[in-house]
């Protein structure tokens, strides 16, 4: 049984690095480590069970037999280092402890979702121990949940900093942060959330340093200043320049953005540029890229020179949605690549052609496409429920948009453009899920060559060549059952592939072939995942290997 007396004075210390954890509690007579697997802590009426020998319930905590207050608990420091978290607690005797009575500034509670309401306040820091945290008040200092979620909704507001521990970070529509954010299982947060790094008067400035790595450019190195009011009474200004010493070309982007309104927002904003553009991105990011030409002389996009200016509004009817649209009007330019770039193991190997799945005579005929104005129209919708951005579990991602160019819109260039895109992310069962992504593409009227579709290789039908698909009209279908085995030191996936690409004059269901490839993936700490898949429509097609540094989809 526990000691008759409660101990009042003490630190509380919790630590994770991935899966397993570590409690120290802390008296000034004597010192206890527990450790413990995060899957394995238990949760019951009114109880947390970390371990057998510690043991959280709303009279304290038991830890080897004695008993200590949680009355008075407050957050002393927050860390995180990659999956490295660490929250430090402390509870001291104080004159209303001292009078039998809980500290009224702060809320604590044991194995029960701790709920501030819109007209909540609470003076000191909200603390949950087994269960949720949902923000739609106001907290003065910090919020921590212990192996729960926080959810900060539209209108709440966390003076302080965020944990965590053994959960997710979720921050909706406005809601605002003004603290470090620290969680095991990643930081979902919308793009109107206001979260802030520093504080500086009404705006937020900071100023980052940026650099990429790629065949068209080469190095480009550049800087990015931004002055932002985390509560929208100002516009947000940015403004960014740099230079790519390859393409021997300086490189700038100077624009505003302004959000009114709160749960159903508006914003509306614009940019002046010139960019090395792509519409690659949904192959292979910026970043990504970066790695791949620096490690091994491999860029997966195709690029063009932009030049002027965009306008855009959006919509946001509730959290999950979003409405927009935007016009903008620029000068193309052609961009040659540079196959000698410098790469830590590509040895001799040279990079490849700007555009090089297409042929070299009617690359060549092509090319007065890019000597070109641009007048472009863009409508867009997109519905997102993702549980977490960057490792999502469950949730649907959708995204519809028209472009539209030519006519009233001017410019030299005529063509419409629809594409369509669903993605579904399915847990099945415990460690097993199965993601699935469908798109589909069309068009009125005949497309430049860098708005046409292509399919093939890195994240689009694996196991055929990058690119070797190109048409007017496309349909592409992945699948992909996503296995964590508990005693590997990596995450494994079966991969199934199917798509075809037709011309705009042929039908997209009745007319060409369906391609398809299986494969499977590992992947690694640090985001490394590696795929290698094989066409099922030609047996004698070699295996295709794919590195890549982020998800596919």
């Amino acid at each position: 049984a526990a000691g008759n007396e409660p101990i009042e004075t003490y630190t509380l210390t919790f630590e994770a690095d991935g899966d397993q954890g570590t409690v120290i509690i802390e008296d000034a007579e004597s010192a206890t480590q527990h450790h413990f697997d995060l899957d394995d802590v238990k949760t019951s009426t009114g109880t947390l069970t970390i371990v057998d020998d510690f043991i959280v319930t709303s009279d304290g905590i038991v830890s080897n037999s004695q008993l200590y207050s949680i009355a008075n608990l407050r957050v002393e420091e927050m860390y995180q280092d990659g999956d490295i978290v660490s929250v430090v607690l402390k509870n001291r005797m104080s004159s209303t402890a001292a009078r039998g009575r809980r500290n009224p500034k702060n809320w604590v509670t044991v194995a029960e979702e701790l709920e501030v309401g819109q007209d909540d306040f609470v003076r000191g820091d909200a603390i949950c121990f087994g269960a949720s945290v949902v923000v739609g008040g106001e907290v003065n200092r910090n919020v921590v949940a212990l192996f729960g979620d926080v959810t900060v909704k539209t209108d709440g507001i966390v003076r302080g900093g965020v944990v965590a521990f053994g959960g997710r970070i979720n921050v909706r529509g406005e809601g605002a942060i003004y603290g470090d954010l620290v969680s095991s299982h990643g930081i979902r947060k919308s793009d109107r959330s206001r979260i802030r790094l520093d504080e500086d008067g009404y705006g937020l400035k900071s100023f980052d340093v940026n650099a990429h790595y790629n065949r068209a450019d080469g190095l480009h190195l550049g800087g990015r200043f931004n002055v932002a009011d985390p509560d929208s009474n100002f516009p947000t200004l940015y403004a960014g320049a740099g230079y790519a010493f390859e393409a021997e070309r300086w490189r700038y982007e100077i624009g505003a953005h302004q959000r009114i309104f709160d749960e159903y927002s508006f914003a509306f904003g614009g940019s002046f540029f010139r960019q090395t553009s792509t519409d690659d991105n949904w192959l292979s990011s910026r970043w990504e890229t970066t790695i791949l030409a620096l490690m091994a002389s491999e860029d997966f996009a195709d690029y063009y020179d932009e030049e002027g200016g965009r306008f855009y509004l959006a919509f946001n009817p509730g959290y999950y949605n979003e409405l927009g649209a935007s016009y903008s009007f620029s000068k193309l330019g052609w961009m040659d690549h540079h196959p000698r770039l410098w790469s830590l193991f590509g040895w001799e190997k040279e990079f490849r052609a700007n555009f090089s799945s297409i042929p070299a005579d009617e690359r060549m005929e092509s090319r007065n496409e890019f000597d070109s104005k641009l007048g472009l129209f863009t409508a867009w919708y997109t519905l997102d429920t993702r549980d977490d951005l960057d490792d999502t579990y469950s949730g649907w991602w959708g995204h519809i948009e028209y472009q539209s160019a030519g006519g009233r819109l001017k410019g030299d260039l005529d063509f419409d453009r629809f594409t369509a895109e669903v993605r579904r992310y399915q847990p099945v069962m415990y460690r097993q899920r199965l993601n699935a992504r469908l798109k589909y593409g069309t068009s009125g009227r005949d497309l430049p060559l860098f708005r046409e579709f292509y399919l093939g290789g890195m994240r689009t039908l694996r196991g055929l060549d990058h690119k070797s698909l190109r048409g007017e009209q496309m349909i592409l279908g992945n699948v992909e059952y996503v296995i964590d085995f508990p005693w590997l030191t990596f995450q494994t996936a079966l991969l199934l592939d199917v798509g075809k690409v037709v011309s705009r004059e042929e039908s997209i269901f009745s007319d060409g072939d369906f391609h398809s490839s299986m494969g499977i993936r590992l992947g690694f700490d640090e985001g490394l995942r590696v795929e290698v898949a094989k066409s099922l429509d030609d047996m004698d097609e070699s295996v295709k290997l794919w590195v890549l540094f982020q998800k596919s989809f």
